[in-house]
């Protein structure tokens, strides 16, 4: 792998983990609040809701580590399968928002956000595409 396209996948998964941590705020600390600014009405946080809240806050925190840990092994043949768990789990997190959305119960403004994650999961894949094209095995 070249320099610059090492240095560009590196950026890449760097900025999927931020993304991921900074997402991981919203269910921590303001879900609430941006529900409602995505046009969500008024939730209240029942202990089971903010159980679940945490929950996915802490997946979205994982997987954002999964994101580093890859931008720092950028070319190690064991980033190649994390990526594909990275896709999958970004791919599940639009379906099932998506979903939610057409069944009315999730404003189309949170969907908007997890729109990123299909391109995160777009871009992953183009990686593992590129590493196999030229047989990068790390």
């Amino acid at each position: 792998m070249n320099k610059q396209r090492r240095s560009y996948y590196q950026k890449m998964f760097l900025s999927g983990a931020i993304f991921n941590a900074s997402a991981s705020l919203i269910f921590f600390f303001l879900f609430p609040e941006a529900y409602m600014i995505m046009g969500g009405g008024e939730i209240i946080l029942t202990p089971l809701l903010d159980s679940l809240t945490t929950l996915v806050g802490f997946l979205v925190l994982l997987f954002g580590g999964i994101y580093y840990y890859i931008s720092v092994h950028i070319e190690s043949s064991v980033s190649n399968p994390i990526a594909i768990v990275g896709i999958l789990g970004k791919t599940i997190f639009v379906a099932v928002f998506s979903g939610s959305a057409l069944a009315g119960n999730t404003p189309l403004g949170m969907v908007g956000l997890v729109f990123v994650d299909l391109i995160y999961a777009v871009l992953f894949l183009e990686y593992i595409i590129y590493k196999k094209a030229n047989n990068i095995h790390g």
